[in-house]
């Protein structure tokens, strides 16, 4: 009987002890909700890093960047060792560059296609738009 209650007393304490050791070595873990601006910070951060990525993957820009002495290599590592703000920059300066030149092409050639049509529909008689088209009836 007196060696069971020995037994207890150690087990106990062996448990007690313990008990302390865990609780006071873990600090108190805080729990909260994520603003929903955070989280989509967040996301638009690595949208934005995918698309830096994807722009520096033209072959275009690769070709650029060698005659500029940078290899494919640095070019991703210094992107990626870039931070949030600085991609975001990259990114909007991206945004604003013009697309496919100035377009000057673009609307000289829907400028003389619209030409063409009104010229087709007005010698075939349907318009009459031009008065040195000679109409046939």
């Amino acid at each position: 009987m007196q060696s069971l209650l020995q037994r207890k007393r150690i087990v106990s304490m062996m448990l007690l002890i313990t008990f302390i050791c865990v609780t006071t070595g873990v600090s108190p873990v805080q729990g909260g909700l994520i603003p929903t601006s955070q989280f989509l910070k967040k996301e638009e951060s690595a949208s934005q890093r995918a698309r830096l990525n994807a722009f520096l993957e033209r072959e275009q820009v690769q070709r650029e960047l060698e005659a500029w002495g940078l290899d494919r290599d640095t070019a991703r590592t210094r992107a990626n060792s870039l931070t949030d703000r600085e991609v975001g920059q990259l990114v909007q300066k991206l945004d604003q560059l013009p697309a496919g030149g100035d377009g000057v092409v673009a609307v000289t050639f829907i400028l003389v296609l619209v030409f063409v049509i009104l010229l087709a529909t007005d010698i075939a008689g349907y318009t009459d738009i031009f008065p040195f088209v000679t109409k046939h009836p």
